[in-house]
């Protein structure tokens, strides 16, 4: 889960700026389209932090919180 939710909002946001959205939506709907991104990582974030609360024990938790790639 960890692994696929962090690649999964890079990949969305270098689709975003791979594609030729500029032409087609103004800034401020490009805008809204990377923070809606970043919204949803978050609560998917979340989520995932709570399944780690309830299902690993205290050793694992803490290795958990130790790995890299989610903004904090």
């Amino acid at each position: 889960m960890y692994k696929d939710l962090t690649k999964n909002y890079s990949n969305t946001i270098e689709e975003l700026y791979k594609k030729d959205f500029y032409n087609q939506l103004s800034e401020i709907e490009i805008s809204t389209l990377i923070n809606f991104n970043r919204e949803l990582y978050t609560a998917y974030k979340s989520f995932v932090f709570a399944a780690k609360d309830y299902l690993l024990d205290s050793d694992q938790s803490a290795y958990f919180d130790e790995l890299p790639g989610f903004i904090r």
